[in-house]
């Protein structure tokens, strides 16, 4: 009869459909960056480079400093997932390890 495992050794939390690819948010990141490039373009801009634009000097600076919060905040967001999912997904390989060397055939621990 095999003897179930202690609640302290059962498995953790499995990674779902995530991913560990750092692209997107390295995607979110570059972005955010031109984003703040063209805040300090317009920043450093005259009122008079404006005229007939339709959008103000102020107008485009407080947009282009939104997105460059939203795509920070995006990066972020994308780094930290994608960090935890890894973490999950190396926890999972170190339980499959535990499980086939501290476990043996018949359900019980081996010490």
């Amino acid at each position: 009869m095999k003897r179930p495992l202690p609640a302290e050794r059962n498995l953790p939390e499995r990674p779902g459909p995530c991913t560990s690819s750092k692209a997107l948010p390295t995607v979110d990141t570059v972005i955010a960056g031109l984003q703040l490039a063209g805040v300090a373009v317009a920043a450093s801009a005259n009122e008079s480079d404006y005229e007939g634009s339709p959008i103000t000097r102020k107008g485009d600076i407080a947009l282009g400093a939104t997105m460059a919060a939203l795509f920070a905040t995006s990066a972020v967001y994308g780094f930290t997932s994608t960090s935890r999912c890894d973490e999950l997904k190396q926890q999972q390989v170190h339980d499959w390890e535990w499980m086939k060397n501290d476990v043996d055939g018949a359900g019980r621990e081996v010490f």
